[in-house]
């Protein structure tokens, strides 16, 4: 759930961005999901409200699978967020995955998604999250 972080990350960015005295908040140490509702209070309507939704449910299954030793109703729950975020659920569907895979596969599509839209409305630059070209000496 490494994309959760990363998402979360682009969300504190966004609340920060928008905020006068963002280090006031600091000692308030918001957990994620009050981030994504302060984030969703101070958006315009240039965010789709699916964006928020999807982001405070990312939060939820994150803490749903961390809290459990066999957590159930983990593929509807991913299921859930990647069409909340607009693909539909045959897109990456592959005969030789299980129903499992397939849904892993969509929710890592979906939460890239997730991120770049979120990243759209931050102004410091986002994380690195994959370099498609090796740096130079390292080929």
């Amino acid at each position: 759930m490494k994309l959760h972080l990363l998402v979360e990350e682009q969300v504190r960015a966004y609340v920060d961005e928008r905020l006068a005295s963002p280090s006031a908040l600091e000692a308030a140490k918001l957990e994620c999901h009050q981030a994504i509702c302060l984030a969703e209070a101070l958006c315009s309507d240039d965010i789709h409200e699916n964006v928020w939704e999807a982001a405070r449910k990312l939060n939820s299954l994150r803490n749903h699978i961390a809290h459990r030793l066999e957590p159930k109703g983990v593929v509807d729950r991913m299921d859930h967020i990647s069409t909340l975020i607009g693909l539909p659920l045959a897109t990456l569907k592959d005969q030789e995955k299980t129903q499992e895979q397939n849904a892993a596969d969509n929710l890592s599509f979906a939460v890239s998604m997730l991120y770049n839209e979120v990243a759209l409305y931050v102004r410091r630059r986002p994380a690195q999250v994959v370099s498609l070209v090796p740096p130079s000496g390292d080929a």
